[in-house]
């Protein structure tokens, strides 16, 4: 019998047992960019056959997902979720769990549509997911918290920051009357609401909401050193962004001792509590401790890494900084050229990469009184700069020509034979003009803010006015 003669639903049976072998194969031989399309062609087939609800069905869809995303090709991936959600709504009306699952989906689909950048797509999937809920469960069940929570999550992503509030205190809301069994979410709620407060630069609401975080953690999670270390980091942070390290000091010291009690002394989570809590010791001018705690996050950082790292920059500028504030110019000079020779080594000589070690290393050895390398560093810089600026008159280029200012007049004034008057003079002219052009643009910058604040509070009166 030919194939033309074959009933359809035989030859579509062998069809699905040749595309089911060639998926095996090839996952086998880890080639998903054949094994994806294949997963996909497998779930039509089954859906036709045996339904959008069925086990195999779903499997294969499962499958194809997994793969597509693996590979990052989107726009396979949402337009395989999109045929699924369609799938599972025209087979709806016959199967109980429908509902359940087509809201799955649609969260399904918003995560992916964050993953891929497609942020407004992903609001209106889980927008649509919670108006379902909000009609099936009515308003305030605990069934509509997770589509809150991945509501706000991604208008916190859109940037949009008072709706994402809004959907985080309504998740807030509704999970706190189950704390003895959703503890875990409500912590998780109360950190995001910090995370929102401190993207508005609301650091004291942040605060407070970091420390609900570390009480839920005492009262119905033992504690979990894990937990309370990180909202205690956050709490910290939130009060070196608001410039007030006393407040972040014995946080942050308590988030130490509990990640280390959860990961141990030299694990990597301890580096981001290190770099804070020496940055608040530094602000509170206890050098010896901010030193002792930069010391330590390069120990830790030695434990994983080569010393030619360039993780190991990072606490060295720090170790530097704490020089400089003691005024041993040598010392941070020293420091700064080490971590500068690191960062030439893995990007190279003219990238924008080193440009903050640069700056670090020629105004320390300009303090230090070493005019001829503050100069080399100084004038590296420039160079390191111009081909990236509008001109001469950008104020990007400010830091490098001030210094280059400041030598030559000091070695005008020390009697330097080959520091003409002229060139001084051009130096400080260049400097000048670039501080009136830094002033223009912040003043630009300064009145485009209030535009955009006066504009945001002209909609919101004639929205309370439609009222």
């Amino acid at each position: 019998m030919s194939d033309r003669d074959t009933p359809h639903d035989e030859a579509t049976e062998l069809e699905a047992w040749q595309l089911d072998m060639q998926l095996r194969a090839a996952e086998g031989e880890g080639r998903l960019e054949l094994a994806a399309p294949l997963a996909e062609r497998l779930f039509e087939i089954r859906d036709q056959k045996l339904g959008a609800f069925h086990p195999d069905t779903l499997a294969a869809a499962t499958t194809a997902l997994t793969h597509y995303t693996k590979l990052t090709q989107w726009a396979a991936a949402l337009g395989l979720l999109e045929r699924l959600i369609d799938a599972r709504m025209l087979h709806g009306a016959e199967e109980p769990a429908a509902l359940e699952k087509h809201l799955q989906g649609l969260s399904d689909l918003a995560r992916l549509l964050v993953d891929a950048g497609e942020l407004d797509k992903a609001r209106r999937a889980a927008t649509k997911a919670l108006e379902i809920k909000r009609k099936t469960f009515g308003e305030g069940h605990l069934e509509l918290a997770s589509s809150f929570a991945l509501l706000a999550d991604i208008e916190l992503e859109r940037g949009e920051l008072d709706s994402a509030a809004d959907a985080a205190l309504a998740v807030f809301e509704i999970r706190s009357k189950h704390l003895a069994t959703h503890a875990a979410d409500l912590y998780a709620d109360a950190v995001r609401i910090g995370d929102i407060f401190a993207a508005m630069k609301d650091y004291e609401e942040a605060r407070k909401s970091y420390r609900l975080a570390v009480d839920i953690t005492a009262r119905a999670l033992d504690s979990d050193p894990r937990k309370m270390g990180e909202a205690l980091l956050r709490y910290g942070r939130a009060a070196l962004a608001e410039e007030k390290p006393e407040f972040a000091e014995r946080p942050l010291e308590s988030a130490l001792e509990m990640l280390e009690k959860a990961s141990g002394p030299k694990d990597l989570s301890l580096i981001v509590v290190l770099d804070e809590l020496g940055k608040a010791y530094l602000a509170l001018d206890d050098y010896d401790a901010a030193e002792e705690t930069f010391e330590r996050m390069r120990d830790v950082y030695a434990a994983h890494y080569p010393p030619e790292s360039t993780h190991c920059v990072v606490p060295r500028v720090h170790l530097a900084e704490v020089a400089t504030k003691r005024g041993e110019h040598a010392r941070a000079a020293a420091l700064y050229e080490e971590a500068l020779s690191i960062a030439e080594k893995e990007f190279g000589k003219e990238s924008l990469r080193l440009r903050v070690v640069l700056d670090r290393a020629a105004e320390a050895r300009l303090e230090e009184g070493n005019l001829p390398r503050a100069k080399e560093l100084s004038t590296w810089l420039l160079r390191l700069f111009e081909p990236h600026v509008a001109g001469p008159d950008d104020p990007a280029l400010l830091p490098a020509v001030r210094k280059l200012a400041d030598i030559a007049l000091r070695e005008k004034l020390a009697g330097a034979d080959d520091v003409h008057v002229e060139e001084v003079a051009r130096l400080l002219d260049w400097a000048t003009r670039l501080m009136h052009a830094a002033a223009a643009q912040i003043t630009a910058e300064t009145e485009a803010l209030k535009a955009k604040r006066a504009q945001a509070q002209e909609e919101e009166s004639g929205e309370r006015s439609g009222e």
